[in-house]
């Protein structure tokens, strides 16, 4: 027979992974860390049970008229509890993208007097484009928000309680549900997984690049480069199995986006094309340019040019410099007396708006 769990099982499961973390490895814990355990304790059970369901849900950002919890009695003073022992913040205005994205369609035409006929996504980008001070200030009449400001800390604990990244409080539901038994024995230093701060660090480092991962595939190579290079640089064994994983990982993307490039350029090359001037560009240059010049960049800089043609196609900069530790600049040369025309400027301002990489290079004669 399955036995039915505590109405606060949550609860007790959170503080045996924080009572564990802290009693194993408090000579390892900064002083904030050592705090959050200390605060925990401090609060009454409300607090405690609030602060464990907006741990357990997609945040960080979160609407008080969407939490209702039957062993939560007053989800209001709950909060200002946590917001207390600064768990939370409370109608933090610093997060006014992540509020807009809470709230629904009909909300958001309301409020910000938009028409029904567009889409969420246009809905949000044009309430973004007006003030936030009356969106808020009646925003705060309707409901409250919490904004969760400790979620990396209880992740270091749960980095520490099972030593990856992937594993949290569903890992305890089986057991709770005494459908499955865990072997009982004790653990002392001796036999933590981190004896040492700056490996914990390492971890928290590689995990937060392995999240970025799927992210960075999908860009250019220069993302996947400075990814490559931000992975922790550490001596632990089965860290640095990690790390090569992740590093392979690029390593077979950039090969894979090297190989269609070559397969593209042999394809097309020779083709008529008025916007390519085959003489002059090779495969060589080709691989390069996408080496040095991000994707991000290089499509910016298109999509401008394309959406008019007739007038942009002229007052692009003379040269692209390529770094030698990589990146680029755009260079316009001038002569002595010489000045920017108005296309150029045109060109200069929207390198400045879209933060594309250039300069002016003024050339003086010297005798």
């Amino acid at each position: 027979m399955i036995k039915e769990p505590s109405v606060d099982y949550y609860r007790e499961n959170f503080q045996h992974i924080i009572d564990f973390v802290f009693d194993l490895n408090q000579d390892l814990l900064h002083e904030n860390e050592k705090q959050f355990y200390h605060n925990d304790y401090c609060m009454k059970h409300d607090a405690q049970c609030l602060l464990v369901r907006l741990l357990s849900r997609k945040g960080p950002v979160f609407r008080s008229d969407t939490l209702s919890y039957e062993e939560i009695s007053d989800i209001s003073s709950a909060a200002s509890e946590l917001e207390r022992y600064d768990f939370v913040s409370i109608n933090d205005r610093q997060a006014i993208l992540e509020i807009l994205t809470l709230l629904r369609k009909d909300e958001l035409c309301q409020w910000g007097n938009l028409p029904k006929s567009l889409r969420k996504a246009d809905l949000l980008l044009a309430a973004q484009q007006q003030s936030p001070e009356g969106w808020l200030t009646e925003l705060e009449q309707q409901f409250a928000w919490y904004t969760l400001r400790c979620t990396e800390i209880f992740n270091l604990y749960k980095l520490c309680f099972f030593g990856n990244a992937h594993q949290d409080l569903n890992e305890f539901i089986l057991h709770d549900l005494d459908i499955i038994r865990y072997e009982n024995y004790s653990i002392d230093e001796s036999f933590r997984y981190f004896q040492q701060r700056s490996l914990i660090d390492e971890y928290v480092h590689y995990y937060e690049c392995a999240q970025l991962l799927e992210e960075t595939l999908a860009q250019d190579t220069d993302a996947m480069l400075n990814l490559s290079t931000a992975l922790p640089d550490t001596d632990g064994p089965a860290l640095v199995r990690k790390v090569s994983r992740i590093q392979y990982t690029i390593a077979r993307q950039l090969e894979r986006l090297a190989q269609r490039l070559v397969r593209t350029y042999e394809e097309k090359k020779n083709t008529a094309n008025l916007f390519v001037n085959w003489r002059t560009i090779d495969l060589a240059l080709l691989l390069k340019t996408i080496k040095h010049i991000p994707l991000t960049d290089l499509l910016s800089i298109l999509q401008h040019l394309l959406a008019d043609l007739c007038h942009r196609r002229s007052g692009f900069p003379d040269l692209i410099n390529f770094l030698p530790n990589g990146g680029y600049q755009l260079v316009e040369v001038k002569a002595p007396g010489d000045r920017l025309q108005k296309n150029q400027q045109y060109w200069m301002a929207f390198f400045s708006t879209h933060s594309i990489p250039h300069f002016l290079l003024q050339v003086e004669w010297q005798v």
